[in-house]
């Protein structure tokens, strides 16, 4: 899957547009996911990234950067791969 296109409320990838928030596994994309609260990613939140246990997780923050990982989040996702949390990076995607 290739992340082809993002403007604000939209993302393409392989060339489907999604109009929502999502989260993309390596053999799926969970369309229907909606967070517990707000801008915040909770441990809950995750439930499909800790049953696919990937080994690398990228959050989109979002247009404005206002999504928020918490400590508990990040020391809960750093229990996947046995190392440390690492602190947020920000990142632009694609034709932003």
């Amino acid at each position: 899957m290739t992340l082809e296109n993002y403007t604000f409320g939209r993302v393409t990838i392989g060339g489907q547009t999604y109009a929502a928030d999502l989260i993309v596994l390596p053999d799926h994309i969970v369309s229907d996911w909606w967070r517990e609260r707000g801008h915040s990613l909770s441990v809950s939140d995750l439930a499909a990234v800790f049953e696919a246990a990937p080994e690398v997780l990228v959050v989109g923050t979002g247009a404005r950067g206002m999504m928020d990982v918490p400590q508990a989040t990040r020391d809960a996702l750093a229990g996947l791969s046995g190392e440390p949390p690492g602190k947020p990076a920000t990142t632009r995607a694609p034709g932003t």
